[in-house]
């Protein structure tokens, strides 16, 4: 397997792992891997009344306590534009509020979740 296989490997693991995790608290998972020429959203779910947008990301290495930094500004921006997309396909989440959230899954550290971890001004 070549080193991009791998890394796609470890990102589909990440995902079900993270869609599991979010199921567990009380999640109601909307769509995996929603992609849209502004970009893509790894999870949308409904946490009550709130559409939460989900980047997840999966390491295997050292370094994860860094892996937050992965998700850059630019990365966030398309994140919103995508989430945007998606209530404008979806009305009937129009009135709920949205929450971009990030879960990093490292080998050593398990599942860290952020909650509302930046604001979706795209």
């Amino acid at each position: 397997m070549t080193e991009p296989e791998a890394a796609a490997a470890r990102g589909r693991w990440g995902e079900i792992a993270a869609t599991g995790y979010l199921q567990s608290c009380g999640h109601r998972i909307l769509q995996n891997n929603y992609k849209r020429r502004t970009g893509e959203v790894d999870i949308i779910s409904m946490d009550g009344d709130v559409i939460v947008c989900t980047e997840v990301k999966t390491w295997f290495g050292a370094g994860s306590d860094d892996l937050s930094r992965a998700v850059s500004p630019a990365k966030q921006r398309r994140i919103c534009k995508t989430a945007a997309v998606f209530l404008l396909e979806n009305p009937r989440y129009a009135g709920c509020g949205v929450r971009f959230d990030i879960i990093l899954i490292g080998k050593d550290t398990g599942i860290s979740h952020f909650s509302d971890a930046f604001q979706g001004a795209g």
